[in-house]
């Protein structure tokens, strides 16, 4: 046994945060996600386009979902904070010129299907960005708080 950062752990065990190896995957994988831009990513589409296997890809996904570098808006897809901040103040600038939109109007503003509109509001309102008010998106309480998480 030997002290770790984070505690302690047996002579020659690295976590996979601390391997470099894994490290190298994950910035494979998110260098992945920031080349589709403002499109959620599913874990298939990323082990089909790196070559990996899935298990490789979600492990890799789950820990960059852990340091804050992707989020996951449903069961199997993800976006990278990135892409989330900017369609974040799209969302923003829009809301504030009108006051409130329905999905259809911000499928029109962000040029996205309904299909990837709809998490992203979900999430949206979830962090208290945005809050649904009948079929409308108004911005929430959390709207002043910065990054994407906000």
């Amino acid at each position: 046994m030997i002290e770790a950062a984070r505690g302690v752990r047996l002579a020659g065990f690295l976590p996979r945060d601390e391997d470099a190896s894994f490290k190298a995957l994950q910035d494979r994988v998110l260098d992945y996600f920031a080349s589709r831009a403002h499109r959620r990513v599913r874990v298939e589409e990323v082990a089909r386009g790196l070559g990996l296997e899935h298990r490789e890809v979600r492990a890799a996904i789950s820990a960059l979902i852990g340091r804050g570098l992707l989020v996951r808006l449903e069961e199997d897809r993800s976006l990278d904070t990135g892409a989330i901040g900017e369609i974040r103040a799209v969302v923003a600038a829009e809301l504030r010129r009108r006051g409130r939109l329905r999905i259809a109007d911000l499928t029109a503003v962000l040029g996205l299907s309904r299909s990837a509109v709809i998490p992203l509001m979900e999430y949206f309102d979830a962090v208290g960005f945005t809050r649904r008010v009948g079929h409308y998106r108004e911005l929430g309480n959390g709207q002043a708080a910065e990054g994407p998480h906000a």
